[in-house]
């Protein structure tokens, strides 16, 4: 074990929207100062929805603190008091793997869920990682996991563990916190899921969220192997100035303009939707949005090496590449972008 791989443990405890993210943001510029990783373990004390990065919000239903945002992409998912959240924030991608390796994207997720695979089956529960984003148990989904990666490497993994509430939950909470469908998602993909509780019944034993951050921190040192420390309290501190800045964070982006085109179809992860305006043939305003998992600067450049381009299949691709060219770009949940910006011809 190289002495100088850390992982800090943080008890979030319960947090509202705004804060989650402020405390993110900070363990994400101390990991880039000091080159530890950072785990931190919170929950909503109101059952809600959590968008990824990439999903269209309505501002009201924001502003009613019933939906948030994470940082990284993937799918909406419930939160709750009975949904155990873990944000994990490592210097370097290639930190989670304890022999150093150079990690592709479709790497990331298989290290970085080692610690809660083997936390729940040592609780007693036979999970299963199939290589997208869900833990599943016999087919039915228990957590969910999404990541991104910052321009100057920071990686940010999300994890969220049905401990005793499930995520068939999400299509109820859809019809009150996203009534209007902004969000775009497919309802019924938790419609097996199941929790920890569930699965274990009357062996399941109540951990306390700081039982459950140092279970989680133990299984960390073997999996990623490195030091283990607790962070002082004082680590979680963040300014209303940081909190009141994530508001605007959460609304965007919102609901597609009337005077937009549209293209959507059902991808690996869920529904992608890509929306943008033309000017004669060329391609102006692309904003791809859904069930992705991205660098959120990726989408940005995908949108700007698009921008003025003929909307032509050569012209499409040739701009696709050159964004995903550059350091620490990549796009998973959809096999062919290229063919859904085109799409935008006959939107």
């Amino acid at each position: 074990m190289h002495p100088a791989k850390k992982l800090v443990i943080e008890l979030g405890g319960v947090e509202d929207a705004p804060r989650t993210f402020a405390r993110d943001q900070l363990a994400a510029l101390r990991s880039a100062d000091d080159g530890c990783a950072r785990v931190r373990v919170w929950r909503r004390d109101e059952a809600g929805i959590l968008l990824g990065r990439f999903h269209r919000a309505d501002a009201a239903a924001c502003a009613a603190g019933l939906v948030s945002r994470r940082l990284s992409g993937g799918r909406i998912v419930p939160v709750g008091p009975g949904t155990a959240c873990v944000t994990l924030v490592v210097p370097v991608v290639d930190w989670l793997d304890p022999t150093s390796a150079s990690l592709r994207p479709d790497q990331i997720l298989n290290r970085a869920l080692r610690p809660l695979l083997s936390m729940l089956r040592d609780r007693g529960v036979d999970a299963f990682y199939g290589g997208r984003d869900l833990i599943t148990v016999n087919g039915r989904t228990v957590a969910h996991a999404s990541f991104t990666v910052m321009r100057d490497g920071i990686g940010i993994i999300e994890m969220h563990m049905a401990d005793r509430a499930t995520f068939r939950d999400l299509a109820a909470l859809l019809d009150r916190c996203d009534p209007a469908g902004v969000a775009g998602v497919d309802r019924d993909g938790f419609a097996t899921a199941t929790s920890v509780a569930e699965l274990l019944g009357a062996n399941a034993s109540a951990w306390t969220d700081d039982g459950w951050a140092q279970a989680f921190a133990g299984f960390a040192a073997t999996s990623f192997s490195c030091e283990v420390a607790t962070a002082a309290d004082s680590d979680a501190d963040v300014t209303m100035a940081d909190v009141d800045a994530a508001h605007g964070f959460f609304q965007s982006p919102g609901p597609v303009a009337v005077d937009r085109r549209t293209a959507a179809e059902v991808a690996m992860l869920g529904v992608v939707e890509c929306a943008g305006s033309l000017r004669g043939d060329r391609l102006t305003a692309l904003e791809i949005t859904g069930d992705l998992i991205a660098p959120f600067h990726t989408l940005d450049d995908i949108a700007a090496e698009c921008e003025g381009e003929p909307l032509r299949p050569a012209s499409i691709r040739k701009a696709l590449a050159r964004a995903l060219a550059r350091p620490r770009s990549f796009v998973l949940g959809i096999r062919e972008l290229d063919q859904l910006v085109l799409r935008l011809a006959s939107g």
